[in-house]
């Protein structure tokens, strides 16, 4: 029993490992698309692209208190989705969120710019993906480690915080030769089929935490 949870956590913690990977272009790519390509003007007010990302900030303040009413009330009917689901329908929003950027470019003024609602729309879809990963996260950590190396297993977690972060960066120096939409299509692309295979594997996964995320 303790295999088997301690598997599906060093499943989910890799999930984890991409998710953050992507998530943290909010802070690189999306900034380079936002100085270059987006018209950033609204209601008279022009942001700066280094701006743009309090975006998401203030939709992980705006969300928290849903998703902290939203779970319990879904237990109670008996619809609250299982770990694995929730990463699964955390990787969707985060490729929803990516692909939407590159949907904007189809959508550009006369100047060739795409509005700032379109970044402010990108984001408030990736929090969604946030709100199911890292706080349903760090409770799968604590729920399903086995007790003697609960403390080990978080640093494990905020450990592959860092490689996220790092891999980040790697990423998005490809930006610059082979463009932020290229690189906004292959990672969304890439979170598809990750979360295909999660869904895939979300019944044996779920049958190994035996009852503890419950």
């Amino acid at each position: 029993i303790e295999r088997g949870k301690m598997i599906v956590l060093m499943v989910l913690i890799s999930i984890s490992a991409l998710f953050w990977g992507i998530y943290e272009q909010g802070y690189g790519t999306w900034v380079a698309f936002a100085e270059r390509c987006m018209d950033r003007t609204t209601f008279g007010v022009e942001w700066t692209a280094g701006q743009t990302t309090s975006f998401a900030s203030i939709f992980v303040i705006a969300f928290s208190p849903v998703f902290a009413w939203l779970w319990p009330r879904l237990d109670k009917i008996g619809w609250n989705p299982s770990l694995p689901a929730k990463f699964g329908w955390g990787m969707i929003f985060i490729g929803v969120g990516t692909g939407f950027l590159t949907l904007a470019t189809h959508f550009t003024d006369s100047a060739g710019l795409v509005s700032l609602w379109w970044m402010v729309g990108a984001n408030a879809i990736i929090v969604l993906g946030e709100m199911v990963v890292s706080p349903i996260g760090l409770s799968a950590v604590t729920t399903l480690s086995v007790p003697r190396v609960v403390g080990l297993m978080m640093g494990v977690w905020f450990l592959i915080n860092f490689v996220a972060n790092y891999a980040a960066g790697i990423i998005g120096s490809y930006a610059e030769s082979l463009g932020e939409l290229a690189i906004f299509g292959g990672l969304a692309a890439t979170l598809f089929g990750f979360s295909v295979i999660l869904w895939l594997l979300s019944g044996m996964l779920l049958r190994w935490t035996h009852g503890a995320e419950r």
